[in-house]
């Protein structure tokens, strides 16, 4: 049992295919969110459930990435202290995938909607709120394109897996 859990949490592809998911799923609530532009006023806790969700798809195609470079996720039935955090800067430099500041900035806001922001409606500390809201279209794009540039350089390695 602890040996099949292990190959299943070290295996690539399937953290690339929980991403996939997730993304599908962040992806219903984007269009949802696109036809009512007003949704954002309306009902902002399904916008931060959307971002939660994309912050779920880049912690997962991080852990990927991790992985690709021969790090181990889980070790004697269990998934390793080192990662059972939320911080998708902090994996991203691990993963050696190098960030630009609005790449960062992204980053460190998902991570705070993973920890709190699409489950709660405060977070446990003033320090722990969002220093600031979801600007669309400028941080869709530069999601989007964090997420292309994420999957593109994993399908390349998956490739050479294969």
């Amino acid at each position: 049992m602890t040996e099949q859990f292990e190959l299943i949490g070290n295996e690539p592809w399937l953290w690339k295919r929980s991403a996939d998911s997730l993304a599908y799923c962040a992806g219903i609530l984007k269009q949802h969110r696109d036809q009512e532009q007003g949704l954002r006023e309306t009902d902002p806790g399904s916008t931060l459930v959307e971002l939660m969700l994309w912050g779920y798809t880049l912690e997962c195609l991080l852990k990927c990435l991790l992985l690709q470079n021969d790090h181990r996720l889980v070790r004697g039935g269990k998934l390793n202290n080192k990662y059972k955090h939320h911080n998708l800067v902090k994996y991203a430099r691990e993963a050696g995938f190098s960030l630009c500041d609005s790449q960062q900035d992204i980053l460190e806001r998902l991570s705070l909607i993973i920890r709190w922001g699409g489950r709660y409606p405060t977070a446990a500390t003033a320090e722990g709120n969002l220093p600031r809201y979801w600007e669309t279209p400028k941080d869709d794009e530069a999601l989007g394109s964090l997420i292309e540039c994420l999957t593109q350089q994993i399908d390349v390695l998956l490739r050479g897996i294969k």
